[in-house]
């Protein structure tokens, strides 16, 4: 049911897509940040479309701004001149433009309560069926402007709706890598971010790599983002960024290519789960990741009619 089969090469796939919230702070300080996400979310659609998300079923994409006076607790703005909340990723590149710059206080959880409770595709959408991903950048820790959003609550919430939180914000990050015959201390560098997986993701040039030991640390954050903002990305199975990296020319390149790499990973795994769809290919057993279904966690079976191997 809800399959479509590709004669060509005997593959099966489910519809399978994305809702990707971008949470923005509007403080004057965040307008590379604005500029950087316009560019990323047409990256980030390209990648995901080139791994099967969203080539059924369209990814969607939504804005919410905080921290400007007007809205200080957040404000949806619409991707579309209908009033859409939701969109593509290109109606959200036009959509970032109207990001304000000047905001002065920035409470990130009273954003995240709005998008969560409020996004309509968002509402619409059934958890473990749609990947949901909350994307917050922000270069201030958080001020309680809803005192009622705490921690907890804010766990709850995005478990709810089986969303991941990943956030972009001013924490230093560090990994250690695994002792060697040529040095045999672990030797400890800035990185990054660290993402699902506790990896520290270190630069190269403009490439990037994950350390694979799985040990990273954060350094130091601005006012209280560790404890509210990355210890609850974490918690969600997602990753945190290191802002400062960001905003630094030789880093930036990794950086984005970094990201954008680990949102798709994060994706494909709420989608996709560890299911493995096999085939002949040209002699050789070549192996996919497939879909579960639903809730279930099950693998896919083909058709029938068809003779495809597919390994639970």
């Amino acid at each position: 049911r809800n399959y479509s089969t590709h004669r060509g090469d005997d593959v099966v796939r489910l519809p399978s897509s994305a809702i990707v919230v971008l949470a923005v702070d509007e403080s004057g300080s965040m307008v590379g940040e604005h500029l950087w996400l316009n560019t990323t979310v047409l990256a980030l659609e390209e990648n995901l479309m080139a791994k099967g998300v969203g080539v059924l079923r369209p990814n969607r994409y939504a804005l919410v701004g905080f921290a400007s006076p007007a809205h200080v607790t957040g404000r949806i703005i619409p991707l579309s001149a209908g009033g859409e909340h939701c969109g593509t990723a290109e109606e959200m590149s036009g959509a970032l433009s109207q990001l304000k710059v000047d905001g002065t206080l920035e409470d990130g959880y009273a954003a995240m309560n709005l998008a969560l409770n409020n996004i309509s595709c968002l509402q619409a959408a059934r958890p473990k069926e749609v990947a949901c991903q909350i994307i917050l950048t922000t270069d201030e820790g958080r001020d309680e402007l809803q005192p009622a959003l705490q921690y907890d609550q804010m766990l709850d919430a995005l478990s709810r709706k089986d969303c991941i939180l990943n956030v972009v914000v001013w924490e230093r990050f560090r990994g250690r890598e695994l002792p060697s015959a040529a040095n045999r201390r672990p030797r400890w560098q800035g990185a990054l971010g660290i993402d699902r997986h506790n990896k520290a993701v270190i630069a190269s040039g403009e490439e990037f790599s994950f350390l694979p030991d799985g040990a990273a640390w954060a350094i130091t954050g601005r006012e209280n983002t560790h404890d509210t903002y990355v210890h609850l990305a974490t918690q969600t199975g997602g990753g945190a960024w290191d802002l400062q990296k960001l905003r630094t020319e030789q880093y930036r390149q990794a950086f984005t290519n970094g990201f954008i790499a680990a949102k798709v990973e994060e994706i494909q795994q709420q989608i996709f789960g560890q299911c493995q769809e096999c085939r002949c290919d040209r002699g050789q057993l070549a192996c996919d990741i497939v879909a579960g279904v639903s809730t279930r966690q099950r693998c896919v079976r083909p058709p029938a009619s068809r003779q495809l191997g597919v390994v639970i």
